[in-house]
C-alpha cells in the first residue's frame, strides 16, 4: 500500500515550479471553482489513499518529486483553488458545503501539502456553513424525545450537543459536525456518516449497524460496545477512539486508520482488516478467530491474550507487536509478513504456519507449538526457552 509519510516526505521535497503553480492558481482561479473543487479533491485521494481494488502507482510508493512531478503540481493546484473554495463567507448550498468539507478532509490527509503551500490566511478561513437553525431544530427534538430517523442533516453542525438515546436511524448526516457529541446508547443503524466529524464523541453502546461512515474523522471518539455490524469504514480515522466490546462483525474496514485504537474484547471474528494502520492498536481479550489481516501495519500492536484460533496474516509488519497468551491455534503467516521482535511467550501456537517469516528477536519463551512449522523462518537472537510441542524448526536460519 502507497506509504502516506513518503507521500508526505516527497510533497515535502518538491521543487519550486510547485509553488509558482500555486500562485497562478490563487490569482487566476477557476471559471467554475465547484468543478475544480471536485478535480482537486480527487487528485488529493489519489495521491494520499490505495485504490479499494488493490491497484496502485508504480513502486506502490508515494509519488517521487522528480517522476511525478506532473502529479504534484496538480495537486498542488487542486490544493490551492480548493482552500480558495473553502475561504467563502456566505452561506452555501448544501452540496457546495459538502464539497468544502471533502476538501477540507483531503488537505488534512496531507498536512506536508498544507503547510508548505496554502498560505495561513486561507486555512484560518471559515468553511462553507450550513443552515444554523438545523441545529436548534435538533435540539428541539431531541430535548422532546423526538424521532429523528430519516431525518436530511447533511453538514449540519451539532458540536456538542447531548443526544443520548435519539433515534437517528437512517438519518442523513453526510459531512455533520459531531465533534464532542454525546450520542450514548443513541440508534444510527443504516444512518449516512460519511465524512462525518465525530472526534471526542461519545458513543457508548450506541447501535451503528449498517451504517455509512467511509472517511469519518472520529479520532478519540468512544465507541465501547457500540453495534458496528455491517458498518461502512472505509479510510475511517479511528486514531487513539476507544472500542473495547464493540462488534464489528462484517463491517467493512479497508484503509482506516486505527493508530492507537482500544479493542479490547472487540468482536471482529472472521473480519478482513484490509490495508488497515493498526500501529500500537490494542486488541487484549478480543476475538479475532477466523480475521484476516491484508498488508496491515501492526507495528507495537497488543493481541495478549486474544483468540487468534485461524486466523491470517498475510503481508503484515507486526514488529514487537504483543501475542503474548494468545489462543492462536493453526495461525497462518505468509512469509511476506514480519513478526520481528513479538513477544509469543506463553502463546498456543498448536498448528500454526510461521514458516519462513522474520521472526528475529522474538520471545517464545513457554509457547506451546505442537505442529507447528517454523521452518526457513529468521530465528537470530529469538528466545525458545521451554517452548513446548513438536514444532518443526528444519531449516530455520539463525
Amino acid at each position: 500500500m502507497p506509504d502516506l509519510a513518503g507521500t508526505r516526505e516527497a510533497l515535502r521535497g518538491a521543487d519550486v515550479e510547485l509553488e509558482a503553480t500555486l500562485q497562478r492558481a490563487l490569482s487566476e482561479g477557476p471559471a467554475d471553482p465547484r468543478a475544480a473543487l471536485a478535480d482537486a479533491v480527487r487528485a488529493l485521494r489519489q495521491a494520499a489513499i490505495p485504490a479499494q481494488n488493490g491497484s496502485s502507482r508504480r513502486g506502490g510508493g508515494a509519488p517521487a518529486a522528480g517522476a511525478g512531478g506532473a502529479l504534484l503540481r496538480e495537486i498542488a493546484a487542486g490544493a490551492a483553488l480548493a482552500a480558495a473554495h473553502r475561504a467563502t463567507e456566505e452561506p452555501a448550498d448544501p452540496e457546495s458545503v459538502a464539497r468544502g468539507r471533502r476538501a477540507q478532509a483531503a488537505l488534512s490527509a496531507a498536512p506536508a501539502l498544507t503547510e508548505r503551500l496554502v498560505p495561513a490566511e486561507v486555512l484560518e478561513a471559515r468553511a462553507p456553513r450550513a443552515e444554523p437553525s438545523l441545529r436548534a431544530a435538533v435540539e428541539r427534538a431531541a430535548a422532546a424525545g423526538e424521532s429523528l430517523a430519516r431525518r436530511e442533516l447533511q453538514d449540519a453542525d451539532l458540536r456538542g450537543l447531548v443526544l443520548s438515546g435519539v433515534d437517528l436511524s437512517e438519518a442523513s448526516l453526510e459531512g455533520a459536525n459531531l465533534s464532542g457529541c454525546d450520542l450514548s446508547g443513541a440508534n444510527l443503524a443504516g444512518a449516512d456518516l460519511t465524512r462525518a466529524r465525530l472526534a471526542g464523541a461519545r458513543l457508548p453502546n450506541a447501535s451503528l449497524r449498517g451504517a455509512r461512515l467511509a472517511e469519518a474523522q472520529a479520532s478519540g471518539a468512544v465507541l465501547s460496545g457500540a453495534d458496528l455490524r455491517g458498518a461502512v469504514l472505509q479510510r475511517a480515522w479511528l486514531e487513539g477512539a476507544r472500542l473495547s466490546g464493540a462488534d464489528l462483525r462484517g463491517a467493512d474496514l479497508f484503509g482506516a486508520i486505527a493508530r492507537g485504537a482500544d479493542l479490547d474484547g472487540a468482536r471482529a471474528d472472521a473480519l478482513l482488516f484490509s490495508h488497515v494502520d493498526l500501529t500500537g492498536a490494542r486488541f487484549t481479550r478480543a476475538n479475532l478467530e477466523g480475521a484476516v489481516f491484508f498488508r496491515c501495519e501492526a507495528a507495537g500492536a497488543d493481541f495478549a491474550e486474544s483468540l487468534l484460533e485461524g486466523a491470517t496474516l498475510t503481508g503484515v509488519r507486526a514488529e514487537r507487536a504483543s501475542f503474548r497468551k494468545a489462543r492462536a491455534r493453526a495461525l497462518r503467516v505468509d512469509p511476506a509478513s514480519t513478526l520481528r521482535g513479538a513477544d509469543l511467550s506463553e502463546a498456543a501456537l498448536d498448528g500454526a504456519r510461521l514458516r519462513g517469516i522474520d521472526l528475529e528477536g522474538a520471545r517464545l519463551d513457554g509457547a506451546s507449538a505442537d505442529g507447528a512449522d517454523l521452518r526457513g523462518s529468521r530465528l537470530r537472537d529469538a528466545s525458545l526457552t521451554g517452548l513446548a510441542g513438536h514444532a518443526s524448526l528444519d531449516g530455520g536460519r539463525p
